[in-house]
């Protein structure tokens, strides 16, 4: 059984998942609700989803403690659902300091092959935790926003909410 719950923060609707064992995906506001239950189905073969703050609650309190500019990293238990250099790339984004950026190419070479910056890219963009794992942080060599799948202006924001609260 898969158990969801809303989070309203000052950037929309977020939607977090979890199994017993951690937060397994988190939609971004303005996301079509169909694309978590049909990768819930597809990753986690299950179909039995219902609205349950259970596994959820010290997710939700820590994200809003970020929001509110309170916390800077997550211990929240989550699971990952990939392949080896998907999860290698996400752990290396995991690890971007709060208010800091890295390149794609940053991310490709931590994870373990400087010339995987297309598969470091493409791992961000399929990443099921953001938020959890920062990949608003990731830019683009040159350093322009690049993607986001909650859109460039939330990312922006994102960025500019942590160097609000950026402890030097």
């Amino acid at each position: 059984m898969i158990h969801y719950s809303n989070l309203e923060t000052p950037i929309g609707q977020f939607t977090l998942y979890a199994v017993e064992d951690g937060v397994v995906y988190i939609s971004l506001p303005e996301s079509d609700p169909t694309v978590a239950t049909n990768w819930c189905e597809k990753i986690l073969g299950d179909t039995d989803v219902v609205e349950s703050d259970m596994w959820i609650v010290h997710a939700k309190a820590e994200l809003n403690e970020y929001f509110a500019g309170q916390r800077q990293s997550f211990e929240c238990e989550y699971l990952l659902f990939t392949s080896p250099f998907r999860k290698k790339s996400l752990e290396a984004v995991r690890q971007i300091p709060y208010g800091e950026k890295q390149s794609y190419a940053q991310v490709a070479n931590i994870a373990g092959n400087a010339h995987a910056v297309r598969a470091a890219g493409s791992a961000n963009a399929k990443n099921p935790l953001p938020i959890l794992i920062p990949c608003h942080r990731v830019i683009s060599s040159n350093g322009s926003l690049g993607g986001y799948g909650g859109g460039q202006e939330m990312k922006q924001w994102l960025l500019d909410h942590e160097q609000t609260y950026c402890k030097s």
